[in-house]
């Protein structure tokens, strides 16, 4: 590996990096990867928004490790997004369509909850 390239952002900007002219296909802005994370030219892999998918930093973390393991070594991984965590923060009280106040209800919304796994 000879270069990384790291950016930042929420949406992919490739639009000055001419990928196209180094072979690299895109789709929509974002560098088309298979299921290693490895794109349409060998030795050049991509992680985070800028290879499309699920837009969470602990994702994009797994597909920077994923992309690191697949580099260094000959058995590729794949990427599995089948468990990926998602929360979403709103201010205010949950209601359900009859009006009645989800959290004075004691339906659980508005509690955080933890499950085990057996």
């Amino acid at each position: 590996m000879d270069e990384i390239f790291v950016a930042t952002g929420r949406r992919p900007d490739t639009g000055t990096l001419e990928l196209e002219a180094g072979g690299i296909e895109t789709t929509g802005g974002a560098v088309a990867v298979d299921d290693t994370l490895r794109s349409s030219v060998r030795g050049v892999w991509a992680a985070g928004d800028v290879a499309g998918g699920p837009q969470f930093t602990h994702v994009a973390d797994y597909q920077a490790k994923l992309v690191l393991r697949n580099a260094i070594f000959p058995l590729s991984s794949r990427a599995d997004y089948s468990t990926v965590p998602a929360v979403t923060f709103i201010e205010g009280r949950l209601f359900d369509r009859s009006g009645r106040d989800l959290y004075r209800s004691g339906s659980g919304a508005g509690r955080a909850h933890r499950s085990r796994s057996a």
